[in-house]
C-alpha cells in the first residue's frame, strides 16, 4: 500500500506486525465499500462510517506523506461535494473525530516540500470545515429574522 516500515523495527523481511496494522487500515475501506454497495442512499451511511478509514489513515504512523495528503483530499472534497453538512447522519460526532484525528495527525516525513502539503492539506481541511459551520449557522441566523 505504500505505508512505512515502522523505525528501530528492523524486520524488513516479512513485517508480520506492519502487514497486520496495513491489513487493518485497509479493512476499513473494504467495510465502507461494502456499506456503500449495500446502500441507494449514501447520506443513509453515518458519517463517522464514512470518514472512519480516512482518519484512521491520518492518525497512522505507518502512513507516509502522500498517503496522508491524499486522505485530507478526500475529507476536504467530501465537504466541498456537501457529503459532509447539518443533515448528515452523525455529523457532531462525525466533526469530533475528524477534530481529534486532525489533532493526532502523524506521517513519516519524507521531504520538506512533501511534507508541507500535508500540512497545507490539514489547514485546507480545518478551514473548510469552519466554513460550513460558520455558513450553517448563518443560514440559521437568517431563517429565525
Amino acid at each position: 500500500m505504500g505505508l512505512r516500515t515502522p523505525s528501530g523495527t528492523g524486520d524488513t523481511s516479512g513485517r508480520p506486525g506492519h502487514d497486520r496494522q496495513e491489513a487493518g487500515l485497509m479493512a476499513g475501506f473494504d467495510e465502507l465499500k461494502r456499506n456503500i454497495n449495500d446502500t441507494n442512499e449514501i447520506l443513509s451511511i453515518p458519517l463517522p462510517v464514512v470518514l472512519a478509514p480516512f482518519l484512521a489513515l491520518i492518525r497512522s504512523p505507518l502512513s507516509t506523506g502522500p498517503i496522508t495528503a491524499t486522505a485530507l483530499a478526500a475529507i476536504h472534497n467530501f465537504f466541498t461535494a456537501g457529503l459532509i453538512n447539518e443533515h448528515s447522519k452523525d455529523t457532531q460526532r462525525a466533526l469530533g473525530e475528524l477534530s481529534n484525528s486532525l489533532a493526532h495527525c502523524k506521517f513519516e516525513a519524507t521531504d520538506s516540500s512533501g511534507d508541507e502539503v500535508v500540512l497545507m492539506r490539514i489547514v485546507n481541511v480545518i478551514d473548510t470545515c469552519q466554513a460550513s459551520v460558520v455558513d450553517e449557522a448563518q443560514r440559521i441566523a437568517a431563517s429565525m429574522r
